[in-house]
């Protein structure tokens, strides 16, 4: 059935059946609260960010830990994995964003360039661009190859908490 993942204060990620509408599991692992969940498009991972600076990489249906990746020497505050599952972006209160390659939990590149802690980080649908928001109140679009800063917009007041792309790759709200 469907699942919905949760992650709570107690560190704990917890995994929902939505059609019995009861919990399913509880993912144990992560020493501080968790700040960000997601699911790779295929359902197969759940990817858990937390302020013990880790992140976790479980089998959404039995589980088990796959991967523990600990390169940021912060809280791991924002997570978004690619359409093709391949690439996981990881945001920090470290000031980086690091580019991973999924199946193998390796860092392919760190972006350097904020200040202030990044709160929120997306991937376009055709892989090809990032973008970031922080709490230096800017929006900043990466080349995802190269890892290439193209532009950087101002204009929020306050932190950036969220950010998306538009389903053609077009638009960023």
């Amino acid at each position: 059935g469907a699942l919905i993942a949760s992650g709570g204060h107690d560190g704990a990620v917890r995994v929902w059946d939505v059609q019995m509408g009861r919990m399913v599991q509880a993912l144990h692992g992560h020493t501080r609260r968790i700040s960000t969940v997601r699911f790779t498009p295929d359902g197969a991972l759940i990817v858990s960010g937390s302020y013990d600076e880790t992140i976790r990489l479980w089998d959404a249906r039995s589980g088990q830990l796959r991967h523990l990746l600990h390169k940021h020497s912060q809280a791991v505050r924002a997570l978004a994995v690619s359409r093709d599952g391949q690439t996981l972006i990881s945001g920090s209160y470290d000031q980086t964003i690091r580019i991973w390659h999924l199946p193998s939990g390796q860092v392919l590149n760190t972006l350097h360039g904020y200040t202030q802690e990044v709160r929120t980080v997306a991937v376009s649908p055709d892989g090809s661009r990032l973008a970031s928001g922080g709490a230096d109140h800017t929006v900043r679009i990466w080349d995802a190859a190269s890892g290439q800063l193209r532009h950087t917009g101002r204009g929020h007041r306050r932190w950036v908490q969220a950010l998306a792309f538009s389903p053609n790759g077009d638009f960023l709200a």
